[in-house]
């Protein structure tokens, strides 16, 4: 097996293993759940990847969103479709939502190197609501930091380079989500993807320290930010 394949399976493995642990299943099927006043919205977008890796980190989201926001949104691209108008459409809903106040929305980009920052740089600003995170696994996208500030994003994760960002994902989203404050969630996330990149050590070799250092999810913004 590669080392590439090998960091997508043990990716998977360890989200599908917290899902099961941390998460009840869902008592409903529905993709939009709404709740109370005033309302946060969850939107987040797997890029075009092997199956097994689309099934994977959805089994793993979609619970925890489906409990933790007022409504939510997750979209797929395919080989004919790259999500860019489902998550234009999904922003302009949590625009207009809420009886004409905008919800705040979270972002999660489950993907490979990107540039989704500019799909929402060239929206309408009315059609783009308040922003409290976004979160980006991309490899090298941390260096789009400073442009989702300013848009007014509130706070900014990513990764800066080449990265096994699916492991930090399987840690960083349930303690986002148990409300603790981003700075603290980003530092304990990357402390336990740290022990997992060395515990495959054997596996990885010479990879080792290039995967981690590009693997170090970086915040920019606010880090006192939190879910409540």
């Amino acid at each position: 097996m590669t080392h590439g394949r090998l960091l997508a399976a043990l990716g998977v493995v360890v989200s599908c293993a917290l899902a099961v642990a941390a998460v009840p299943s869902p008592t409903a099927p529905s993709t939009t759940v709404r709740a109370r006043r005033p309302c946060a919205t969850a939107i987040a977008l797997r890029d075009r990847v092997p199956a097994e890796q689309m099934l994977g980190t959805k089994l793993f989201t979609v619970p925890l969103l489906l409990g933790a926001y007022d409504s939510w949104h997750y979209l797929e691209a395919t080989d004919v479709d790259d999500g860019r108008a489902g998550l234009a459409a999904a922003l302009a809903e949590a625009r207009a939502a809420n009886d004409g106040e905008a919800c705040t929305v979270d972002l999660f980009f489950l993907a490979h190197g990107d540039d989704f920052v500019s799909w929402v740089e060239t929206m309408p600003t009315d059609q783009v609501p308040p922003l409290r995170l976004v979160y980006d696994t991309g490899a090298g996208d941390a260096s789009q930091g400073p442009r989702w500030l300013a848009l007014g994003a509130r706070s900014f994760v990513g990764h800066p380079a080449s990265n096994v960002a699916p492991v930090f994902y399987a840690y960083f989203l349930p303690a986002w989500l148990r409300g603790a404050p981003l700075g603290d969630v980003v530092t304990d996330a990357n402390g336990s993807t740290f022990a997992t990149i060395m515990a495959a050590r054997p596996y990885l070799g010479d990879d080792t320290g290039p995967l981690w250092r590009g693997t170090r999810a970086q915040l920019f913004g606010d880090a006192a930010t939190r879910k409540r």
